[in-house]
């Protein structure tokens, strides 16, 4: 298996390649971002605390005009390399060729688009599996040193993306609920262990930091998000308002993942009973669904309050857009959850309990085909996991209905429903998902006004009389793009009217 995976993932990596190569910028606002404080500003002076990836990033600099499609290069690097990780996980719980499927089906999902961005997303996919692998062997450990380690690793990955804090309250969910196992250890040893997490992650995050940028780098989320944060907060009479389309964006949230996965889902529900009761110790899906339950349930909920707390800041930033890609790079846990109810030793669940997590996910399946996300809007660079599916009626219902299929019979047989889901369902969707974003993707490969008047700019005008410019227009999906960075900062934004 690891012959194959390691032939696989070579394969995956020259596909993205090719598919990468020579595209025009494509995410405007966040590449030019990322590529500025990567390439051409000091770290102090950055509005995102991404310093580990800046400064790796900062190596497409040696690139000249093609930086962007060295950065194309890393991303793939680090992409195709969280697959031994998904695998390993993996075949710990289940049989090491639906392992090795679960691993490349995770490298062939919508979620490998970002590698064609100059965002940070590959790399953060990397660092998250990473440390869950990680995680996944530690939880069980007493050793003071592998705690120290577990930190270190959730501090290098907030490093990468500061979104990486908001797994810590999932984190001390969890630390609460395996602290009620193995009672052989004292309480105040899983108090010191979970300490030295705590401790190790904040003095990584904010040690490197400070090393890097100063003071600046003692940030959480840094200036931008903070900035945000604190708007949103300033009237507690629009509290109820918040709420409110907190909720509304939630309902998209919640009625997509039903329909992509809804047998995982379901389990995943199940396996909060956990919460309140102890488990088997040897049986090592408990941890995963755990794990999986409260990552999910963390980071919908910060998704849709940022999404909330920016509505009309912007004229792209409405309820109505379905940030999946704050999660989506978790969703190889579902996955895996679902890989983890085929192996014999499973545990055997009561069929009225697994009716009665089911039913609300059924309910939200067909309620999303009778809508079909009319009140929401996703796009292959938000959502592209529901992107392509949603864009075509017929694939639309059929998924649907094979979907709700899977769900039902996993009442009755849940080994038999899982392996609908795993092995008829999942393949299409990602199917569907990657031939719509590849044909999205195509699509910037041929150079519109926008990019023909930077690629003007950078001909004809010497770099000492033009000035540092920035040339964006809307793309027809909403998303600003097309940047030509020169050999300095932009400092300055100018539209240029077709």
């Amino acid at each position: 298996e690891w012959t194959i995976l390691f032939a696989i993932v070579l394969v995956v990596a020259a596909a993205l390649l090719f598919r990468n190569h020579g595209l025009y910028p494509t995410v405007m606002d966040d590449e030019y971002a990322y590529s500025k404080f990567s390439r051409l500003l000091p770290f102090d002076r950055a509005v995102f605390p991404n310093y580990l990836y800046f400064v790796v990033y900062r190596i497409t600099s040696s690139c000249g005009d093609s930086f962007l499609n060295c950065a194309r290069i890393l991303n793939i690097l680090f992409f195709v390399s969280a697959a031994p990780f998904i695998y390993l996980i993996g075949s710990r719980i289940t049989g090491e060729k639906t392992a090795l499927l679960i691993a490349v089906l995770s490298l062939l999902a919508p979620v490998n688009v970002y590698t064609a961005f100059f965002m940070p997303e590959s790399m953060y996919f990397f660092a998250f599996w990473v440390f869950t692998w990680f995680f996944l062997r530690t939880i069980r450990q007493q050793g003071i040193l592998q705690w120290m380690v577990l930190g270190m690793l959730l501090g290098l990955a907030a490093l990468v993306k500061p979104h990486a804090i908001f797994l810590l309250p999932a984190l001390a969910a969890l630390f609460i609920i395996f602290s009620r196992q193995g009672g052989d250890v004292s309480a105040s040893r899983k108090v010191s262990l979970y300490a030295v997490f705590f401790a190790a992650a904040i003095a990584t995050k904010f040690g490197i930091g400070f090393l890097l940028a100063g003071k600046p780098g003692l940030t959480i989320l840094g200036t931008s998000y903070t900035t945000l944060a604190s708007k949103s907060m300033t009237d507690p009479s629009q509290y109820s308002k918040l709420a409110l389309l907190v909720l509304e964006n939630l309902r998209g949230h919640l009625l997509a993942i039903a329909l992509l996965f809804s047998v995982p889902m379901a389990q995943a529900l199940l396996s909060f009973k956990y919460f309140f009761q102890k488990h088997d110790a040897q049986d090592a899906s408990i941890p995963l669904k755990l794990y999986a339950a409260t990552v999910f349930a963390v980071l919908l909920g910060v998704v849709t309050l940022f999404t909330a707390s920016v509505a009309g800041s912007g004229p792209f930033e409405t309820i109505a857009r379905l940030h999946m890609r704050y999660y989506s790079f978790a969703f190889p846990l579902l996955l895996l959850v679902a890989a983890s109810q085929l192996s014999p030793d499973a545990a055997v669940t009561v069929r009225r309990w697994r009716a009665i997590v089911a039913i609300p996910v059924g309910v939200a399946i067909v309620y999303a085909m009778l809508r079909k996300f009319a009140a929401y809007t996703p796009n292959f660079v938000d959502s592209p996991d529901l992107y392509g599916i949603s864009s075509v009626p017929i694939i639309f219902y059929t998924l649907s209905v094979l979907s709700l299929v899977a769900l039902v019979t996993w009442i009755f047989r849940p080994r038999l429903g899982n392996r609908i889901y795993i092995y008829a369902f999942l393949p299409l969707p990602i199917f569907f998902s990657i031939l719509f974003i590849n044909q999205e993707l195509g699509k910037r490969r041929v150079p519109d006004v926008y990019d023909k008047a930077g690629v003007f700019v950078k001909q004809y005008l010497s770099a000492e009389s033009r000035p540092d410019i920035l040339v964006v227009g809307p793309s027809a999906n909403g998303i600003f793009r097309t940047m030509f960075q020169l050999d300095s900062p932009a400092v300055a934004m100018h539209t240029i009217a077709e």
